[in-house]
């Protein structure tokens, strides 16, 4: 068989949610099954990609291409169109030319234009096309000739797959559809982690919220709007930031405009045991996500998490029991969550052991497998 896997991050040269696509692209290539991956073309190239060369998997890069212009060129631009940058893409080059018996779509979040693009050339090719789903943005402005484009995209594919039930369910609920080819798969997490024992507390609490410094995403603005709030400088109560973004500088500044002495920037940590080892429970104020694989790998380490009840994270935690969900993405809500477990903080340990237990009784054994066994039974099972 031979699959095409795209995916359509152009953001950030590597993310938690490329992680699925690529481990069951590796697996069928080393199957024996013909199999390229479509990546957007970032400098540097990620590691990864030369570990998927290695294992059989065709890299193919997709990129812009700014078009150069000569005098005469650029003056009739400019006198027609104001000379507005133009560029050349090779985004549909591959799709037009491909023998695929199956293109597999990753997507950022449910409205992907370039899914919505890229699968409509497909279709026109009547070419086969399944999608994964990493994440759902609810609430964004939609009209019907929007929604029904989407449909189309969705309905179009072989299989349609969420990585939360919640996801799915707002991604009906947005297009007034009910999928009937769509099921849930799991991103990988290690859960041979070891189990770590927590820092002493002698010196006061700390909490690590890892994940992209996006807060419109992971929702950094209202940790520190909370920890400006009286009580919570007054505790012994440390919230360390790990992770690189954009919005870094805002954030620091909202710091500095607090005065806060209970935040810290710790930066990209590739080991996690390092950041689990020296914090006692996770945090994570998320406005959005799909099922958050640092959030999984917190609780492998067994930490405790208090999360926001978004995408699956009501699936991995019991409030309460190995940790506690915030009602919303708010900062009363987040304060809410927050002093229920300030006031519960000698349980903590305890309660990251649930956790872990939790996770192992949740997370299949082999979810690569699992997905690259999808992947093939789509095209073998019709």
């Amino acid at each position: 068989m031979e699959y095409l896997f795209i995916s359509t991050n152009d953001a950030v040269p590597w993310g938690g949610s490329e992680e699925l696509w690529s481990g069951a692209a590796a697996r069928l290539a080393g199957e024996g099954h013909r199999v390229t991956a479509s990546v957007w073309d970032h400098s540097p190239e990620p590691a990864v990609l030369g570990s998927l060369r290695a294992g059989g998997v065709l890299v193919h890069k997709r990129h812009e291409r700014r078009i150069q212009r000569n005098r005469l060129q650029q003056a009739w631009a400019t006198v027609l169109q104001g000379a507005p940058p133009m560029f050349r893409s090779n985004e549909l080059e591959l799709l037009q030319g491909t023998k695929a018996d199956l293109v597999v779509f990753s997507v950022g979040y449910q409205l992907c234009p370039k899914f919505l693009r890229m699968s409509k050339v497909l279709r026109d090719r009547k070419q086969a096309y399944a999608v994964v789903v990493q994440l759902v943005i609810e609430g964004l402005p939609m009209n019907d000739d929007m929604t029904q484009a989407y449909l189309d995209a969705y309905e179009g594919a072989a299989r349609v797959w969420f990585v939360s039930e919640q996801n799915r369910q707002a991604t009906e609920r947005e297009l007034g559809y009910v999928f009937t080819r769509a099921s849930i798969v799991h991103n990988p997490v290690d859960t041979t982690t070891e189990v770590l024992d927590p820092p002493p507390t002698e010196g006061g609490w700390s909490l690590a919220m890892v994940g992209a410094l996006s807060p419109h995403h992971k929702g950094q603005d209202l940790v520190i709007a909370l920890l400006a709030r009286p009580k919570w400088r007054e505790r012994p109560l440390q919230v360390s930031f790990f992770g690189q973004g954009a919005s870094r500088a805002t954030l620091e500044r909202a710091v500095r405009v607090h005065d806060l002495r209970n935040v810290t920037f710790r930066g990209h940590v590739p080991d996690k045991a390092a950041i689990w080892s020296t914090h006692h429970a996770a945090l994570f104020a998320s406005r959005m996500e799909g099922r958050s694989l640092a959030l999984q790998e917190a609780m492998a380490h067994g930490r405790m998490v208090i999360s926001t009840d978004v995408g699956g994270a009501r699936d991995l935690i019991t409030d309460g029991i190995d940790g506690y969900l915030i009602s919303a993405p708010t900062v009363d809500a987040l304060d809410e969550a927050l002093e229920r477990a300030w006031q519960a903080r000698e349980q903590w340990a305890a309660m990251g052991l649930r956790a872990h237990e939790r996770l192992l009784g949740w997370v299949p054994s082999d979810p690569l497998g699992y997905f690259a066994n999808a992947v093939s039974r789509t095209v073998t099972d019709g």
